[in-house]
């Protein structure tokens, strides 16, 4: 008995540790497996709510809440996260605790390797049972911490391998696509008719294309272009004894600028001068900055002359501002149209191609055309005529044609030039109306519309004023005011005043004739004084009338003062009169006195007669005079 080891049971702590292990390890997946083993610290702890809950940026997964209900997480969310902060020290206990009259849930944290993976929360439930678990609790929360950081890791791991291999197949799909454009850009280049060379930013050819490979190097001793200066393929193109150093070399033009150069220049060699036109691509390394430089050089020689001639051909064709026609004599048929005579006509090129000169003109004039083109035709040569031109849409053109023999790839045809004049002739018809009616207007205008030059020299003088001046329109033009107003020294003052640049109106008497007259200076292109207009109206007759409205208002005001006079003398005469009437009632004609109050009296009678008279005037009455 003494040599026999006695079997004791496993501790609690160790049996719970076994039953989380079996928890976990049972779960099928990381969310299943935090679910089991939080049970087990439930049961084992005793707590009524627990959670796991991730720390700030961590994997989602981690939070992991038994029950598992809404309500519940979100009434107690708020209390464990206050709680998680108080413990790792972020901010202190709220006052009165997470929740008022609750006690505070009991914080765990789940470490693994050094890193905080998240908290374990209990709350609730047996206080000396929990209190108890609480020395083994954060054993079990430790394998919790390495499951979740296992799981982590490998969910980061297989991130990270996915992303490599979207890197990878990215690159691969690059690769491809690179090596797809350099045979498209060497199979242009090797078949191109240009020389093509590469070089560093010291000009030095490192590539060449195959024709250039073709032409020997100038120099003797070298056998191929790679190494040599650019300056040696363009040496070719030179005279013996002539330097093949560029002035304002193209190369160093486009690594100094990092953009694309242009050059044109001319060599001379014993085969005569050759065209030259150099093109210089920079090509840029991850810096942004050119590495080496790529040269197109192509040998424009042979094709100058036909450049020109295209070039006169663009000028004198297609941007010309009159429709061209090329027109075979024989058949009448357009053979050749430019792009005026399409926008013209409203036929494309090819629509023009397929008509005859009679389709391209209305059929009322046809019959008067065809014999004018068959003589012009004849002779070579279509002296100018106007006629109308029938469009696509139905419209009618007045244009102006002219023709000239022409010789077309060995063949005479006639060049018919057609100017569209249908909206000039509009416009001169617009004009002569215009003018027709502005000068019937100023002709039988009732005042004198001149216009002076800076001599002072009529250039304009019109309108029937002229006739109370004894003038016929246009009978001063040429003549000097200061000449013919010598005697008027206010009209000299007034043209003075104008040609000085002020613009005024003034009235002038010439004669018996009153004249109102604006003046208006006209500006020469350097802005100053050039000249004169004005118009002279003439008020004579309303000057008159202003006159008599003057007199007549002197004659209404002499009036009212009359009527005023009138009734107060009136009013003494009637007191006169009243004791007169008295006078002659007590004095008896016997009375010496009698006689003298007659007196007073018919004087008084006259008096009333006189008062009635200026009464009338002032009322404007009709008086009757009598004997």
């Amino acid at each position: 008995a003494r040599g026999m080891a006695t079997a004791r049971p496993a501790p609690a702590s160790v049996d719970a540790t076994g039953h989380l292990l079996d928890e976990v390890l049972g779960g099928a997946s990381l969310e299943a497996a935090l679910g089991r083993g939080l049970r087990a610290l439930v049961e084992l702890s005793g707590a009524k709510i627990a959670a796991i809950l991730p720390v700030e940026g961590g994997d989602a997964a981690l939070e992991t809440w038994l029950p598992d209900h809404p309500a519940l997480r979100e009434r107690h969310r708020p209390s464990f996260l206050a709680a998680v902060e108080a413990v790792r020290g972020i901010r202190p206990w709220p006052s009165g605790g997470p929740e008022s009259g609750e006690e505070r849930p009991r914080v765990i944290p789940l470490i693994a390797a050094g890193c905080a993976i998240g908290s374990l929360c209990l709350w609730g439930g047996d206080a000396a049972r929990l209190t108890a678990a609480l020395p083994q609790i954060p054993r079990m929360a430790g394998v919790l911490a390495c499951l979740a950081a296992a799981h982590h890791e490998a969910a980061r791991s297989r991130a990270m391998r996915r992303e490599y291999e979207r890197w990878f197949k990215t690159l691969d799909e690059q690769v491809r696509v690179l090596e797809r454009e350099r045979q498209k850009f060497a199979a242009i280049v090797h078949r191109s008719d240009a020389e093509v060379f590469v070089t560093d930013r010291a000009g030095l050819i490192l590539w060449t294309n195959v024709l250039l490979a073709t032409h020997a190097p100038a120099a003797p001793a070298a056998a191929s272009w790679i190494g040599q200066g650019c300056g040696a393929v363009c040496s070719r193109f030179s005279a013996p004894g002539t330097p093949s150093e560029c002035g304002d070399c193209p190369v160093a033009r486009a690594v100094a600028g990092n953009e694309v150069v242009h050059h044109e220049f001319r060599r001379a060699n014993h085969a005569g001068s050759r065209t030259l036109y150099l093109s210089a691509f920079p090509i840029k390394g991850p810096d942004g900055l050119p590495h080496e430089v790529l040269v197109m050089v192509q040998d424009l020689s042979d094709l100058e002359v036909l450049r020109r001639s295209e070039s006169r051909y663009r000028l004198l064709f297609e941007r010309c501002a009159k429709a061209i026609v090329m027109v075979d004599p024989g058949t009448r048929r357009i053979m050749m149209a430019n792009p005026m005579a399409s926008r013209m006509s409203g036929h494309t090129a090819e629509e023009l191609c397929r008509l005859t000169l009679e389709e391209l003109h209305t059929a009322q004039e046809w019959p008067r055309l065809a014999e004018h083109y068959r003589a012009g035709f004849t002779e070579g040569n279509l002296a100018p005529f106007e006629c109308r031109i029938h469009t696509r849409d139905g419209a009618e053109l007045l244009a102006s044609v002219t023709g000239t023999r022409y010789d077309l790839d060995g063949q005479e045809v006639e060049m018919l030039e057609i100017q569209d004049v249908t909206e000039s002739r509009r416009v001169e018809e617009a004009l002569h109306d215009a003018e027709e009616r502005l000068r019937s207007v100023v002709a039988n205008a009732p005042v004198v519309l001149f216009a002076i030059d800076e001599d002072g020299v009529f250039t304009l003088s019109e309108g029937q004023g002229l006739v109370s001046l004894g003038l016929a329109p246009g009978q001063v033009v040429g003549c000097s005011a200061f000449e013919l107003y010598a005697n008027h020294p206010r009209i000299l003052d007034n043209i003075r005043r104008a040609l000085a640049g002020e613009e005024f109106m003034d009235r002038v008497d010439v004669g018996e004739i009153s004249f109102e007259t604006w003046y208006r200076p006209t500006l020469g292109p350097d802005g100053r004084p050039a000249g004169i207009i004005g118009v002279s109206n003439d008020v004579s007759q309303r000057r008159r009338l202003e006159d008599q409205l003057r007199q007549a208002q002197k004659m209404e005001a002499i009036g009212r003062l009359a009527g005023g006079v009138a009734h107060d003398f009136n009013n003494l005469l009637a007191a006169i009169m009243g004791h007169g009437e008295l006078l002659l009632r007590r004095v008896a004609p016997p009375h010496p006195h009698h006689r003298h109050v007659e007196a007073i009296q018919k004087a008084a009678t006259r008096g009333a007669l006189l008062t009635r008279q200026l009464l009338a005037f002032s009322r404007k009455e009709v008086l009757t005079p009598r004997v």
